[in-house]
């Protein structure tokens, strides 16, 4: 995972203690620091903190505010903060007189220091700030109307006056460090203001200014205000100039992958998924999008955000990487979130009409040209959509859909969750998974009430799902009640309600996937003929004990032993003389007779002489033939056709008859005379779509 040192806020504020410093700033705070500290001389000092945006120049002020406020007084002025440049100017000399007051003076003398001060501002010539040229960007400031003074030396000159608070400030116990941060942040006419007052007006003895900006966007707005390039008017203003050091790329994913740390710490192993091998495919990308702290804390706060309402239903690398794109792509972002068939491996092969064919790179290049079409700068990001999205893999693409453990973006089941922050309707969360497993284990007939309801993806995800997340982890006794369990519900959800449209559910297809799972489960007993007893029962359906030999004899055959293979064997036998003693009246008594038939043939029995009894019960007369036709009827629902969603299942029916004689006999019929369900059932012969 990555390396965690501490535990790390999440958020964008600038830390303020030295304990939170992950850029190794403190050994340049500290000769910053012992600088202000040991400055002696009585004249004003102007340095500047600069750096780009995101570098870190506010926690690197607030580290060096911690070593100095026990020798200094400080005051923190953020004009970015006030509205107007007329309030600019008031609120900027009230704190400074604030500032002055509190400095270790005599009460006379810090009531005389508050009066010249406004004496000194109402004769300043002329009596009022310009600031801009003509029209809407001109904006005047009248000292006068906020400073009247009642001093009768309101007269003196300004440089008597401003010498007179200078000789104040210069007996003064402590220096006063003015910190003027988010200079950059200001209107061209405002940050001209800041300097005016700062160089001409402000400049006061015993006062260091400190000013934070972003030098190159300082300089562009002072030019159209100055005759002169906006650096130089910098060198005559700025004593000090103090850059940030840039902190090494290293340094800044460390201290993002430190806070993604804290994160999962604080989620807990059990509440995400994370792959060391996925999350270092995308750590060697990062310098590409991550370049200084707010980089970090911008995708560290939109992360977090979202990610702990769903982190149980994604994967954490890919939900990162998609956070990243949305940051600072979001045009690709909408992309992927509106065209997810040109992302899922899967649905992009079927999209373009090539599923089936054995040539990946045709297919990678016809996606990829389809993307572009959308958004043509895709070539750009395509390293960092490679580690996430296979179909875009340099070794080939490769499905991953059912990849139940690592929760992909680029998975069927799971690409809806990384834009919604919940799982949709139509899938199952974790959590429902693990409360459905719950009641397979402990309450079959509230399991068997809630499959009734799922979905046929839902269905099909919770086996997948099981098989991912639990299959090798449960005890040997709740493996066999799961065993028991699973048995109970092939029986209990095997219900063809084909003539009530609203309710009509086949779970044939689904009964497959119970008895397959059942075969797994009993294979991983400790010991298996235990189990397989359930192959004798007779509460238990033949067609079910039958198929689940069979699941098992396949499943063992894998494995390479031979230990089971007696028992195997008898069980077959047994279910062969089961199948050859059928009468047509006991056959007819199954309520569906397809999987009954498709047993016959695993077994390799012979009904030659049932298929003549069930012939002639079936063209006995048109009430018997529908009868029996609606015994093979079944709904395929992973590809449900909206108009005619159900069928006749005729590969199991013509283990028993011609199909030709059966579209004869349907021929010779007079369709207008028939009932309605008789009609349906037509219909549905009519729908030729078999396993």
């Amino acid at each position: 995972m990555f390396q965690n040192d501490s535990n790390m806020t999440h958020s964008d504020l600038a830390i303020t203690h030295i304990d939170e410093d992950k850029l190794g700033f403190k050994p340049f705070v500290n000769r910053v620091a012992k600088g202000i500290i040991n400055y002696k001389q009585d004249e004003c000092f102007v340095i500047s903190i600069e750096g780009e945006w995101g570098i870190g120049k506010t926690s690197f002020m607030n580290l060096v505010k911690n070593e100095i406020k026990n020798d200094v007084e400080l005051m923190h002025f953020n004009p970015w903060l006030i509205s107007n440049i007329e309030q600019l100017v008031s609120v900027f000399f009230g704190e400074l007189i604030k500032a002055i007051s509190h400095i270790s003076f005599s009460t006379k003398f810090k009531t005389d220091i508050a009066k010249d001060m406004k004496a000194f501002l109402s004769v300043i010539v002329p009596d009022q700030v310009s600031v801009g040229v003509t029209g809407a960007n001109k904006a005047t400031w009248k000292f006068g109307e906020y400073f009247t003074p009642k001093d009768p030396h309101a007269s003196q000159t300004l440089y008597e006056q401003k010498e007179k608070i200078n000789t104040y400030l210069r007996d003064a116990d402590k220096r006063i460090v003015v910190i003027i941060d988010d200079i950059d942040r200001l209107m061209d006419q405002e940050v001209e203001l800041i300097f005016r007052l700062i160089k001409g007006i402000a400049d006061f003895d015993n006062i260091t200014y400190l000013l934070l900006f972003d030098r190159d966007v300082i300089s562009k707005s002072l030019v159209k205000y100055k005759a002169e390039k906006g650096t130089k008017y910098l060198d005559k203003v700025i004593q000090y100039p103090l850059t940030i050091p840039k902190a090494y790329s290293p340094t800044i994913i460390k201290y993002l992958t430190s806070k993604l740390d804290a994160l999962l710490t604080e989620l807990g192993k059990e509440n995400y998924h994370f792959d060391d091998e996925d999350w270092g495919e995308v750590h060697r990308l990062l310098n590409r999008y991550i370049k200084n702290v707010r980089d970090v804390n911008k995708v560290f706060d939109a992360f977090s955000f979202e990610y702990v309402s769903i982190s149980k239903d994604v994967n954490f690398v890919d939900f990162f990487v998609i956070t990243l794109i949305r940051l600072h792509s979001h045009e690709l972002y909408s992309v992927i979130k509106n065209k997810p068939e040109l992302f899922n491996y899967e649905l992009a092969y079927t999209t373009l009409g090539m599923y089936g064919s054995n040539d990946d790179s045709a297919r990678q290049k016809e996606i990829i040209k389809r993307i572009k079409g959308e958004y043509p700068e895709i070539d750009k990001d395509m390293d960092l959509l490679q580690t996430v999205f296979p179909v875009f893999s340099t070794y080939g693409p490769r499905s991953i859909s059912g990849d139940h453990k690592r929760k992909s973006i680029g998975d069927k089941y799971y690409f809806d969750n990384y834009f919604s922050m919940s799982v949709s309707e139509d899938k199952l969360s974790f959590d429902t998974f693990h409360e459905y497993l719950k009641m397979l284990i402990n309450n079959i007939e509230a399991f068997d009430k809630k499959v009734k309801v799922m979905s046929s993806v839902q269905i099909e995800q919770f086996f997948e799902m099981y098989r991912a997340h639990t299959s090798n982890t449960v005890s040997n006794d709740v493996r066999m009640t799961i065993i028991n369990n699973l048995i109970t519900s092939i029986a209990n959800l095997n219900d063809r309600d084909f003539k009530n449209d609203e309710t009509y559910a086949d779970f044939t297809w689904f009964s497959v996937s119970w008895i397959d799972i059942t075969a797994e489960e009993i294979l991983k007993l400790n010991d298996p003929k235990e189990a397989l007893l359930i192959l004798k029962k007779d509460n238990v359906q033949l067609q079910h004990r039958c198929y689940l030999r069979y699941r098992i004899e396949n499943q063992y055959k894998k494995i390479d032993s031979t230990e089971l293979d007696t028992v195997l064997e008898e069980y077959k036998q047994i279910h062969v003389k089961e199948i050859q003693s059928i009468t047509i009246d006991e056959l007819l008594k199954f309520q569906f007779l397809d999987e009954l038939l498709f047993c016959s043939g695993w077994l390799e029995v012979d009904i030659g002489e049932l298929s003549v009894q069930f012939k002639e019960k079936l063209f006995q007369d048109k009430d018997s033939f529908f009868k029996i036709l609606e015994k093979f009827i079944y709904k395929h629902v992973s590809m449900p056709q909206p108009k005619y969603p159900y069928s006749i299942q005729k590969t199991a029916l013509e283990k028993l008859v011609d199909i030709n004689d059966i579209q004869e006999y349907i021929n010779s019929l007079n369709v207008n005379e028939l009932r309605e369900i008789e009609q349906k059932v037509l219909q549905y012969w009519s729908n030729d779509r078999d396993f």
